[in-house]
């Protein structure tokens, strides 16, 4: 059988394709369970005298974002509704045919927002100003826009979260006196109870190791139809 130096190198392009994608997966991995291993190691700071307790290491603060004036509040890019946060996302289609005739739809981000309002955190009746280095705000938001149209034979799609004013939050991050500043692995600011936002996290690790395993599989088995081409 003669050699096709072409599908020889088509096996190893999907190869490194694949891996690069396994790759860079993993290190979402690793960076997902340091920030579990924190969020499970931080003690609970529920008042403000506790929170003045923990100055200077990560903890799990309980308080709320509420504006003192209307006027602080963001209004959301999407919904345009009144808020303390919310992230915007807005997507296109494209359509993609295949040597069999096969179509592959891909979303593509257009516009993505997310913000904060410059509200303090408030701890029974002390103020924090959080600092939003590396900001991860996830679990329990609230959704006000989860709509798809189609304009001009393009399929879009637009998603939106909020945080209300006054809502109860928690904060993972480390407190001094006047400031609540990111981990090394960010400040975390959810709706969840930390034990529920750890699990739902520990699930997202769950899931994208099975998925590295798996395209990792498929990188060894294009390299090895490759190495069995080229040796046969």
């Amino acid at each position: 059988m003669k050699k096709k130096p072409g599908i020889i190198i088509l096996f190893f392009a999907c190869a490194l394709i694949i891996g690069f994608v396994a790759s860079n997966l993993l290190t979402v991995y690793v960076d997902i369970n340091k920030e579990i291993a924190i969020a499970k190691k931080a003690p609970r700071a529920e008042t403000s005298a506790t929170v003045l307790e923990y100055q200077n290491k990560p903890c799990w603060i309980s308080g709320t974002i509420k504006a003192a004036d209307p006027a602080e509040l963001l209004v959301s890019r999407g919904a345009e509704m009144p808020c303390v946060y919310f992230s915007y996302t807005s997507e296109y289609a494209t359509y993609d045919t295949d040597s069999d005739g096969d179509v592959d739809k891909t979303w593509h981000i257009s516009e993505k927002i997310e913000k904060l309002a410059d509200i303090p955190f408030t701890v029974q009746d002390r103020k924090f100003r959080l600092i939003k280095d590396n900001l991860r705000v996830k679990g329990g938001l609230v959704e006000t826009l989860n709509r798809n149209e189609t304009l001009n034979h393009t399929e879009y799609r637009y998603s939106e979260y909020i945080i209300p004013d006054g809502t109860p939050l928690r904060v993972l991050g480390i407190p001094d006196r006047e400031t609540i500043r990111p981990t090394h692995e960010g400040l975390v600011i959810t709706m969840n109870t930390p034990d529920r936002y750890i699990g739902e996290t520990a699930t997202t690790s769950v899931i994208l190791l099975v998925i590295v395993c798996v395209l990792f599989c498929i990188a060894v088995f294009f390299t090895g139809l490759g190495v069995w081409m080229v040796r046969k």
